[in-house]
C-alpha cells in the first residue's frame, strides 16, 4: 500500500483486482467499520471491501501486544485502587473487591443487610407485606422474597422502595457497605448522619454550607502549597 499525503489524499491498494484508488475519507470509513452503501456509491465493490478490511485488520502480533498492554493496565488499576482478589459464591471466577474495616462482605451478606433494612423500615412505618405489595405492584409472597433475600434487589426496585418507605438510598448502602463512608463504624455512622442532615437542610442553608466547605478546602490547599515551597 502506498500513500502520498503531500501530493494527494488518495490511497492505492495494489493487491485489488483493479488497482483501485480510494480517497482518504473513504479509507477512514473503512477503518471505522462504516462500510455500507456509502462505499458502494464511491465505486468500491463488496469483494474489494473485504480485501481492504483484511488489509487494515491488526496482525496477530499486534493483537497479542494489545492484550498484554490491557492486562498490564488492569493490574496497574487494581494496585492503584487497593483492590484484592477474592472469591464469592455468586461468581465462578475470582473477583476483585475493596476491603473495608469489616473485611470483605460477600454478596449474599450484603443482600441480607438490604433485606433486614427493608424489613425494619416497613415495620417502622407500620405496614404489612400485603400493603407493601399493593404499592410495589407485587403479590405479598413475591415481596416477601425481597425481605428474605431470596430475590435480589435491582437498583430500580431499591429506588422505588425508598420512595414508598421514605428513606434515602444512601442509608441502604450504608447498611450493607459502611466502608464507603469511613475507616471505622463510628466514622461511617457520623458521616451518614452528616449526609442526611445536609439532605434535610433548606436550600439556602445547604448553599451557605457548601460555600463554607469550599472555602475551607481552598485554604487547606493553599496552606499545603506554601509548606511545599
Amino acid at each position: 500500500m502506498t500513500t502520498d499525503c503531500d501530493r494527494s489524499s488518495r490511497i492505492t491498494f495494489p493487491h485489488l483486482d483493479c488497482w483501485k484508488e480510494i480517497d482518504s475519507e473513504t479509507t477512514g470509513l473503512i477503518r471505522s467499520g462504516q462500510i455500507g452503501s456509502d462505499l458502494l456509491h464511491r465505486g468500491v465493490t463488496g469483494a474489494n471491501i473485504r480485501v481492504i478490511q483484511t488489509w487494515f485488520s491488526p496482525s496477530k502480533e499486534e493483537q497479542a501486544k494489545a492484550v498484554a498492554m490491557a492486562i498490564k493496565d488492569v493490574q496497574t488499576y487494581i494496585d492503584e485502587h487497593g483492590l484484592v482478589e477474592t472469591n464469592d459464591d455468586e461468581s465462578e471466577k475470582p473477583i476483585f473487591r475493596k476491603p473495608g474495616f469489616e473485611g470483605i462482605k460477600s454478596f449474599n451478606e450484603m443482600e441480607q443487610a438490604f433485606s433486614q433494612f427493608i424489613r425494619e423500615r416497613r415495620d417502622g412505618k407500620r405496614l404489612n407485606r400485603a400493603q407493601m405489595g399493593t404499592m410495589v405492584g407485587l403479590h405479598e409472597t413475591i415481596f416477601a422474597r425481597y425481605e428474605r433475600a431470596f430475590s435480589k434487589l435491582q437498583a430500580t426496585r431499591l429506588i422505588h422502595l425508598s420512595e414508598i418507605l421514605d428513606f434515602s438510598p444512601i442509608e441502604m448502602i450504608h447498611s450493607a457497605a459502611p466502608h464507603f463512608f469511613g475507616d471505622s463504624q463510628k466514622e461511617a455512622d457520623d458521616k451518614l448522619k452528616l449526609i442526611l442532615s445536609v439532605l434535610n437542610m433548606p436550600p439556602a442553608t445547604a448553599s451557605n454550607l457548601l460555600n463554607l466547605v469550599e472555602g475551607l478546602t481552598r485554604e487547606r490547599g493553599q496552606s499545603s502549597e506554601e509548606k511545599e515551597r
